[in-house]
């Protein structure tokens, strides 16, 4: 839901770790400042980086995604101005601070100056990064996150008008041993009927182990198994060439989950919505009293 919000703040934070680049064709302009190819080419790479998950399915080759990150530059560069207009102050402390998180990350200070070096940064260029970072969430928090407050009463309706989406799926407990010789399932099988499982841990150390989870994030083999046992059956099953045997301890059905259980999830999502609704609505206003040029088109 924050994806714009994410990538303007994400970008100050890494950009750091950028390769410094030569400075090519001026692409865009905001305010009388310039964003180059450059600039978008590094900018990208981190944008598409965060919305693909780590991973390399999402490349900047395409130009939808291009123009994305385009505009998510545009957005940060408005809300830098804004915050330096406002004349805000950072404490050098939360930016010391900050730097030596950064430090911290590698194995030694020579070894984070060498980093620097090899990306044509200087701890200078770094601190004004880790300022602008720190800008960027206070102009926000003035602006868009001041703005946004959910009561008890909202959070109640909505639970209300959906309270079926909030439900804890079956519930089983259950004892769990494999072996790939039957034999064994067999005697412990009839040691768990006859004696307990207490005293298969005596007999078979580690053999036996007790699962509580929901059916949600069991295999379908073994829901299909426990759907139909009942409180203190057993059955064995055979799973990939090994024998498997499941004792149904007991069970619980699906149930609506109360109001208590759920509300700080409820507020999360509520907070959420509208934090982009009014995220959106602010950088509109941004956009509509500013100057930009937009010549990647």
């Amino acid at each position: 839901m924050k994806l714009k919000f994410l990538a303007a703040v994400f970008f100050l934070l890494f950009c750091f770790s950028c390769k410094a680049e030569e400075v090519t064709r001026i692409i865009a302009k905001v305010n009388n400042q310039g964003i180059t190819s450059a600039d978008l080419d590094e900018y990208c790479k981190l944008f598409a980086y965060k919305i693909s998950g780590q991973s390399d399915t999402v490349s900047c080759e395409d130009e939808v995604l291009m123009k994305e990150a385009l505009e998510r530059m545009i957005e940060d560069k408005l809300i830098l101005d804004k915050a330096k207009k406002e004349n805000m102050e950072i404490p050098s402390v939360l930016v010391d601070k900050k730097l030596n998180q950064v430090v911290s990350g590698y194995p030694s200070r020579e070894a984070f100056e060498e980093s620097l070096i090899e990306r044509g940064l200087t701890i200078t260029r770094l601190k004004e990064k880790i300022k602008e970072q720190f800008l960027m969430r206070g102009i926000i928090d003035a602006y868009v996150r001041s703005f946004v407050s959910i009561s008890p009463q909202e959070v109640n309706r909505y639970y209300n008008e959906n309270k079926s989406n909030f439900y804890a799926s079956a519930e089983f407990s259950f004892y769990l041993a494999k072996s790939q010789d039957p034999k064994i399932i067999e005697r412990i099988a009839e040691v768990i009927k006859e004696k307990g499982a207490a005293e298969v841990e005596n007999q078979f150390k580690g053999v036996l182990i007790k699962i509580e989870s929901n059916r949600d994030e069991l295999r379908e083999e073994f829901v299909e198994v426990l759907d139909e046992l009942e409180r203190g059956q057993q059955r064995v099953i055979l799973i990939d060439g090994v024998y498997h045997l499941i004792s149904l301890e007991k069970s619980e059905e699906p149930r609506i989950l109360p109001l208590d259980e759920v509300k700080e999830q409820i507020y999360a999502y509520l907070e959420d919505e509208k934090f982009t609704k009014r995220f959106n609505e602010w950088v509109k206003e941004l956009k509509g009293d500013a100057v930009i040029t937009n010549y990647y088109e």
